[in-house]
């Protein structure tokens, strides 16, 4: 039975286009203030959380939520060692990091989320759930492709040690693939 789900490509390409827009909007503007988080600026629970956690369990503040505080922190004669001023620059460093990869994958969400919308504008309910349907299959044959193709390799490379190993060759596994296998 053929589908008659009609759609504006031009639509479809504006819905495409803007996900893509969108995605990357959403990971500038989180990393701009994943940034400015660190400087302390916005309250990020990324940084205050464990650093305050941190800070209450030794008893000293050693993590410090911001790069404001680090540098507050540092301008107080004595009160940070060197080993303080290398984990805290490590802690502020991870920690941006790790709201910059959280933000990436939020966009990435969001990205799909939006894709899905756009294909099941595209194919409509029923062909946006048999092209998934088909999409997984594929990826299911590949798979299993790929690992017997890796057996197929590991069994050959297994038989060309014992071949090496019987007739004292010297030959390496490419050459031997070459000259035995003739591939």
């Amino acid at each position: 039975m053929v589908s008659s789900h009609q759609y504006n490509r031009n639509i479809y390409v504006a819905m495409r286009a803007g996900a893509i827009v969108l995605a990357c909007c959403f990971v500038f503007i989180a990393g701009v203030t994943a940034l400015y988080s660190a400087k302390g600026v916005f309250y990020n629970p990324i940084f205050h959380w464990p650093a305050w956690i941190i800070n209450k369990v030794l008893g000293k503040t050693i993590i410090p939520s911001s790069t404001v505080e680090f540098t507050r922190l540092n301008n107080i004669p004595d009160f940070f060692s060197l080993g303080d001023m290398i984990i805290g620059g490590i802690y502020l460093i991870a920690a941006t990091g790790f709201t910059f990869y959280l933000a990436c994958m939020l966009g990435g969400y969001i990205f799909g989320f939006v894709s899905d919308y756009c294909l099941t504008y595209k194919l409509g309910v029923e062909g946006a759930r048999a092209y998934k349907k088909e999409q997984m299959v594929k990826m299911r044959l590949d798979r299993e492709k790929k690992k017997a193709v890796s057996e197929l390799e590991s069994a050959q490379h297994e038989h060309w040690l014992q071949w090496k190993k019987f007739y004292k060759s010297d030959l390496s596994y490419d050459e031997w693939k070459q000259k035995i296998l003739n591939k």
